[in-house]
């Protein structure tokens, strides 16, 4: 059957919804375009965000392979890939490993592990920590002694370990080590102050220990191994046997014992009290005074080698005392020294002298004589020997031969004649070893005084020789002199009947 609508109808037509099987009514969406009369087709340009007309040049049921995608790999080891684009080459072999390629490696265990995930790893437990120390840990001579060498200075070996000497001849060559030192092994301990000590121990037992502390060593100490220990001696430490004056207490404490002194006991607290009386001494209060004993008077022999004023230490060999001018008898004579009768002068160490009418004599400070005030005093007592013959007038004397006498008495000068007077003067030789001196006609040297002086090269003074300057030899065919330094020396002598 059959319906018509006619153009005057009201009734109106609804249509079902047109189904992918049956016919229907639809709504142009985007995508499609519908003409005025009716006519429905596609326009692909009002789809939002465009759609896709070709892959790859292919439209409709587009199917790819590899040859259809430009840059898609052609071949692997020669093998082109298949048309969906797969590849097969069986297995692959990684290349090794090296230091700047990656590659393959292989577990060598039990040292590392790969468990089932793949994860490497240490196929043992590792040390975190030395002895609560942890990182670079250096373990210093704990294990495998140190071999020591023939001649080494244990004063050097300070890092700490052990330390052994194979041999008694390595032993006995080290230097600083303990006393008897024999094969054995050193351990160096170090404190964290900084100090050290070591210890020798030996198979016999004996067992030395010393301190090194700020560079300083202490002696070896013996810690054990008593029967090795050797006897004391006055430069090395050892046993000792208690002899009398000596007590020793039951803790080892060494000490002295006084019974007594010169018949005198010691008081309470063990002290011996001496007196001048208890040994027959003169008390230091009674020496040098009037009705008391006479002192002695410091001097020496001067060494030329030594300019200072103070005796040195070879001048102090030749010490020895005089009485004080001051404490002599009445009536004695003090011998000055030598008299230039020509010049009129002597000289001591400590005054230039010249003598004057009235037994007096003027003395000038022989350290300072430029500017030291001369001044006069009596010199009763004083005796000069004549050196240098002259006519100097003292007290109406005029003639002075060599070796007369000239001596204060009272308030006048007096002259002793030289009872076998000689004509010789002094005579000025230079001696590097020994000289064979002049001896003048008639004369006998062995009975004979010969007076010898040596000039200081410093202040060009002359002083009488000592035993550490020169020597003397006398034989019956002459004298000979001998220099006992190194250097020449400048000698004056003469012979005195």
């Amino acid at each position: 059957m059959r319906f018509k609508r006619e153009p005057l109808s009201l009734s109106s037509l609804t249509l079902n919804p047109a189904t992918t099987t049956s016919l229907g009514g639809v709504i142009v969406g985007s995508g499609l375009d519908v003409q005025p009369d009716g006519l429905l087709s596609v326009n692909l340009d009002s789809v939002d965000g465009g759609t896709v007309r070709s892959v790859n040049g292919l439209q409709g049921e587009v199917e790819l392979d590899a040859s259809d995608i430009p840059g898609s790999v052609l071949t692997i080891n020669s093998q082109p890939p298949d048309p969906s684009g797969n590849i097969d080459i069986g297995a692959y072999t990684l290349p090794v490993a090296g230091p700047t390629t990656l590659g393959g490696v292989r577990v060598p265990g039990p040292s590392l592990v790969v468990d089932g995930a793949g994860n490497l790893n240490l196929g043992f437990t590792p040390v975190t920590s030395v002895n609560s120390r942890s990182g670079d840990v250096v373990i210093e001579g704990l294990i495998d002694p140190v071999e020591l060498w023939e001649n080494a200075d244990l004063d050097t070996i300070t890092n700490p370990g052990l330390y052994y000497a194979p041999t008694d001849q390595v032993a006995e060559s080290l230097t600083n080590g303990p006393p008897n030192i024999k094969a054995g092994s050193l351990e160096v301990i170090r404190f964290a102050s900084g100090s050290f000590i070591q210890r020798w121990s030996q198979a016999s037992g004996a067992v030395y220990e010393r301190s090194i502390q700020g560079g300083s060593t202490s002696v070896w100490v013996t810690i054990g191994g008593a029967a090795s220990i050797p006897l004391a001696s006055d430069v090395e430490p050892g046993l000792v046997m208690v002899g009398s004056g000596l007590d020793i207490d039951p803790s080892g404490t060494l000490s002295t014992t006084f019974k007594t002194v010169n018949g005198q006991g010691p008081d309470a607290v063990g002290n011996v009290n001496i007196t001048a009386e208890s040994i027959n001494a003169v008390p230091s209060s009674q020496v040098g005074v009037p009705g008391g004993a006479a002192g002695y008077l410091d001097a020496w022999i001067d060494d030329p080698d030594d300019p200072t004023p103070e005796p040195g230490p070879d001048e102090m060999l030749y010490r020895f005392g005089r009485l004080p001018e001051g404490q002599l008898p009445l009536g004695a004579l003090v011998y000055y020294g030598e008299w230039d009768a020509d010049a009129n002068s002597a000289e001591t160490a400590d005054y230039l002298i010249e003598l004057q009418d009235g037994g007096l004599f003027q003395l000038v400070d022989a350290t300072d004589p430029g500017t030291a005030v001369p001044f006069v005093a009596p010199a009763n007592g004083k005796l000069f020997r004549v050196s240098v013959a002259g006519s100097t007038s003292l007290d109406g004397l005029s003639d002075w031969q060599l070796g007369d006498l000239v001596v204060a008495i009272g308030d006048r000068w007096y002259k002793i004649n030289n009872p076998v007077p000689t004509t010789m003067t002094e005579i000025e030789v230079t001696v590097g070893s020994t000289e064979s001196l002049t001896v003048p006609p008639g004369i006998d040297p062995i009975g004979c005084q010969l007076i010898v002086r040596v000039k200081d090269e410093v202040t060009d003074d002359w002083y009488d020789i000592s035993p550490d300057v020169a020597s003397i030899v006398y034989s019956t065919t002459g004298v000979e002199l001998t220099n006992e330094h190194s250097a020449d020396l400048t000698f004056r002598y003469r012979f005195v009947r």
